[in-house]
């Protein structure tokens, strides 16, 4: 019965250890291709054509109620 549970607790502590460094290995890569993103990316070419945003002060006097926080 010992020896089961020593295995038992053997084969725990390896599988939680390769879970760990397997959720380790995804947390540094997700935040290494944002930051690579941060510093790379740019917005679309066509970003203004196709998304025409308006100036702040536009949506500010047409919709007050979006700043009340």
């Amino acid at each position: 019965m010992r020896q089961q549970n020593m295995e038992l607790a053997e084969t725990f502590n390896r599988s939680t250890f390769v879970y760990l460094d397997y959720l380790a290995a995804f947390w540094l890569t997700t935040l290494s291709i944002d930051i690579i993103k941060c510093f790379v990316g740019r917005t679309r070419p066509n970003f203004i054509a196709m998304c025409a945003p308006q100036e702040l002060n536009d949506i500010c006097i047409e919709h007050p109620e979006g700043l009340d926080f």
